[in-house]
């Protein structure tokens, strides 16, 4: 509890400048997918996904000295759902958008679904590393930790963070800006340009999703006209 109180006390540009400086450095994707069959007659094969994390550790200054670690964990398309109801619950409930996923059906057959979902999964974990928030969150953290699940973590810093900053907004709403203290009002306001920037890139990374579903449907249709 101790480092939840110094991390709360540190000023709100800093914790996020602390932060950026780490995630920065990472780097999260994911494979080509396994599928997984079943000793049970009566349940289906599924698919599992690798998910990488990638962190460039050293003097960024020095590339040649830089070392480069990768992580990996196994991980179903349900996982991913159970993050992001998570993540909706944490953050979404206050205003914060939140990544999306590819849908579960409708999004094309055999190795093109396959395609498709990778690389939509692959812009749902970017999306996440770029939210300060979200990538301090306990839930992305037990996602990829091996074994762990995500719905018993705790939301830590990343949701104490918003929690108290959509707080301080609410409070000064309120018109209790009287009581309030400058710095939770400069956390405030910083938190909206950080939001700001969350949001737009957001929107972009939605942009570039489906102008590539676009051109994977155009270029199906094509080798189908071709054959």
């Amino acid at each position: 509890m101790a480092k939840t109180r110094d991390q709360l006390e540190q000023p709100f540009e800093a914790w996020v400048a602390e932060r950026r400086a780490i995630l920065v450095n990472q780097r999260a994707f994911v494979g080509q997918p396994a599928r997984v069959k079943t000793k049970d007659m009566f349940a289906k094969n599924f698919m599992v996904y690798p998910v990488y994390l990638e962190t460039r550790r050293g003097d960024a200054e020095d590339p040649e000295e830089m070392t480069l670690e990768r992580t990996a964990v196994q991980r179903r398309y349900s996982e991913f759902e159970e993050l992001r109801e998570i993540f909706l619950r944490r953050f979404g409930a206050s205003g914060m958008l939140i990544p999306p996923l590819p849908p579960k059906s409708g999004f094309g057959t055999g190795e093109k679904i396959v395609r498709r979902r990778v690389r939509a999964l692959s812009l749902f974990c970017a999306g996440v590393l770029d939210n300060v928030f979200l990538a301090s969150d306990g839930a992305w953290t037990s996602f990829l930790t091996p074994g762990a699940t995500v719905t018993s973590a705790s939301g830590e810093f990343g949701q104490l963070r918003w929690t108290t900053a959509v707080s301080a907004a609410a409070e000064r709403r309120r018109g209790g800006s009287d009581t309030a203290s400058t710095d939770a009002l400069a956390d405030v306001a910083a938190c909206g340009r950080e939001l700001d920037g969350l949001d737009a890139a957001l929107k972009k990374a939605s942009a570039q999703h489906e102008a590539f579903a676009a051109a994977l449907e155009k270029a199906a249709a094509a080798a189908d006209d071709f054959r």
